[in-house]
């Protein structure tokens, strides 16, 4: 008796297993594979009932076709087991992929890890300039360019006020890194639409051109490429709305490089490039330099936040880049930045700039790298910028930051001409809100000054609101 009650228990154990896996296949003839489930389940259920009697009949003994149903139906769940451990690996390798994409940490393809990232952006800004207005289509109507900024004599002052709307900042990257033997390689490519000249019409369709910001590999510590320049701190620009922010405060150049990391130090040959202001004021780029621009910068993070020391010394060239002038001159500039952390969310950021000869990479090139003399030599001009920026956090996703920037060119009016940029100053302070993260509303308030050597000079006031979606 107790026999048959142990297979009983343990056939029906086998029938609510197999019943609740739902996964027979064909156990025998009598199981027909192009049956419903529920059939199939139907009919299993029925053998095993028979044999179970069967087995009471016969004091336990099974038989030879009831022992080849009961091997087939502990075979298919068997089957059934393996079939559920996959699938679960299946939905583990799913989840881990979708956890990666959601962190960020994008997809795979062979060895090779792509993330595609960048945000979609709506700028609309109304501005006023004290003394007449700009040029149509350029570039300055998009984003705050300090020597864009009109200025007119004072007995002709002119109010000029535009209005703009654009999504030319809108941004696009993708990024991939491979594992080599234990070597890190990896490349990023980034483009957006704040195309300088008037490429694009906006009268019909508002199509631009898109630019190339970023193309470079990295393999470990050296990267070879364009993308910022490596006497610039871009990490310590202001939170803020505009497409640079302060920018006569700040270096701001991408260009083609080859750079070298030793821990906090770094190391880079940059593409040479001089901007020489002739005696009407008018620029004309050389690019005959016979040495790239060399570039050392010390970079500092801890808890405080980070800071960072950069050394810049270029050869400056002029070979019948005007007329027939051939000479060449030495350039070099120092730039200082850092965020400091202030509590538990605010911060301050800075930068400090100064050098001769290093016009280019200030504030969007606002004044040129030199100028000529009488004797055909060249004069490097001194230039010296910076700003601060205090970033508050009212509430978790609300926050303000208020910004002050400066620049000052030591420029030689003798050979220069009235007409180029003696100074400039501005004031920002914004409110932004990203009710998650991946979107934020804002709006920024611009004030700023320009002055030219003659003396003339004129204002900027710009009300701008935003839209962006980072992705």
């Amino acid at each position: 008796m107790m026999m048959r009650c142990e297979h009983r228990s343990w056939l029906r154990a086998l029938l609510v297993t197999s019943t609740v896996m739902s996964g027979i296949g064909a156990a025998s003839p009598a199981l027909a594979a192009g049956e419903p489930l529920e059939k199939r389940v139907e009919r299993l259920e029925g053998l095993l009932e028979q044999i179970l009697q069967r087995l009471e009949a016969q004091d336990g003994k099974i038989n030879t076709q009831d022992r080849q149903i009961l091997e087939q139906a502990r075979t298919v769940v068997s089957q059934r087991q393996e079939l559920e451990q996959k699938v679960a690996a299946t939905d583990a390798k799913a989840e881990e992929v979708r956890k990666a994409s959601a962190s960020g940490d994008g997809f795979r393809v062979g060895k090779t890890r792509f993330k595609i990232g960048g945000y979609l952006k709506a700028d609309f800004n109304a501005t006023r300039y004290s003394d007449g207005d700009t040029e149509p289509e350029v570039v300055g109507d998009d984003f705050y360019l300090p020597q864009q900024i009109p200025v007119e004599a004072a007995a002709s002052k002119s109010d000029g006020f535009d209005t703009n709307a654009s999504a030319r900042e809108t941004r696009l990257w993708v990024s991939g890194e491979t594992d080599v033997d234990g070597h890190k390689l990896s490349g990023r490519l980034e483009f957006d639409f704040q195309v300088v000249g008037t490429n694009a019409t906006e009268r019909a369709t508002n199509n631009y051109s898109p630019m190339l910001r970023h193309a470079f590999i990295q393999w470990d510590n050296l990267l070879v490429g364009q993308t910022w320049s490596t006497f610039q701190n871009a990490e310590v620009l202001p939170d803020g709305i505009d497409y640079v922010g302060p920018t006569e405060g700040t270096v701001f150049v991408r260009q083609p490089q080859i750079r070298y990391t030793m821990g906090d130090v770094q190391i880079a040959i940059e593409n040479p490039e001089t901007v020489v202001t002739q005696a009407s004021g008018a620029a004309v780029s050389s690019n005959d330099g016979a040495l790239p621009d060399i570039v050392v910068r010390y970079v500092r993070k801890a808890d405080f936040g980070q800071f960072t020391l950069a050394g810049l010394v270029r050869q400056l060239d002029c070979k019948n880049c005007v007329d027939t002038i051939d000479d060449s001159a030495m350039g070099y500039g120092l730039s200082a930045a850092g965020l400091i952390k202030v509590g538990a969310s605010d911060d301050i950021r800075f930068m400090a700039n100064a050098g001769r000869g290093i016009g280019r990479y200030i504030g969007i090139n606002i004044v040129n790298d030199v100028a000529i003399r009488a004797d055909g030599s060249l004069k490097p001009i001194d230039v010296y910028s910076g700003f601060v920026a205090y970033r508050h956090v009212w509430a978790p996703g609300l926050r303000s930051t208020l910004t002050g920037a400066f620049f000052k060119a030591d420029n030689p009016v003798a050979l220069t001409g009235g007409n180029v940029t003696d100074r400039v100053w501005s004031a920002q302070v914004n409110l932004l809100w990203s009710p998650v993260p991946q979107l934020t509303f804002g709006a920024e308030y611009i004030y700023a000054e320009r002055q030219i050597e003659s003396g003339w000079d004129g204002t900027m006031s710009r009300f701008q609101v935003s839209t962006k979606y980072a992705f």
